[in-house]
């Protein structure tokens, strides 16, 4: 039998499994009959900041601008992935409201606020690098409304 062990650097094992999520997610929402069971563990998984302190965990360790500085090359790769990461989680919150039943709303407007909150988290993790780079603003007044709105 024949064992192949590959040490991985803290980064490395960031980005696998936050590439996993990402996968994981957008192949439940595109799945001709979408598993309402598995897409809603998996996205409240996800978006739940008690829950999942991974990706948070993540994005304070490698985006914060304190901490980035020991891993600068990748840096934007890393941001580029949470913002896949933020955006799958959307896709996923569109398809869950596009096909819960009524008695699921409540569920889903929880949901929906756990993933404002995580958004949030991470715009106040990774502040200008996120907003200025992969939201791509172009206004100068919002870059300025989100930066005296972030300097505390």
């Amino acid at each position: 039998m024949y064992q192949h062990q590959t040490d991985l650097s803290p980064i490395e094992v960031a980005i696998d499994e936050m590439s996993a999520k990402v996968n994981e997610l957008r192949q439940l929402c595109s799945a001709s009959e979408v598993d309402m069971i598995r897409l809603q563990l998996k996205l409240q998984g996800s978006i739940s900041v008690q829950v999942n302190a991974g990706p948070l965990a993540y994005a304070r360790a490698f985006l914060d601008s304190s901490s980035a500085k020991k891993y600068p090359d990748n840096k934007f790769f890393h941001a580029s992935l949470f913002r896949q990461f933020v955006d799958a989680c959307g896709q996923a919150l569109s398809v869950n409201e596009r096909l819960i039943k009524e008695d699921q709303q409540e569920y889903h407007d929880e949901m929906k606020a756990n993933y404002r909150n995580l958004t949030r988290e991470y715009l106040i993790t990774a502040k200008y690098f996120i907003y200025k780079v992969l939201f791509r603003v172009k206004n100068q007044d919002q870059l300025k409304t989100f930066k005296e709105c972030n300097t505390t």
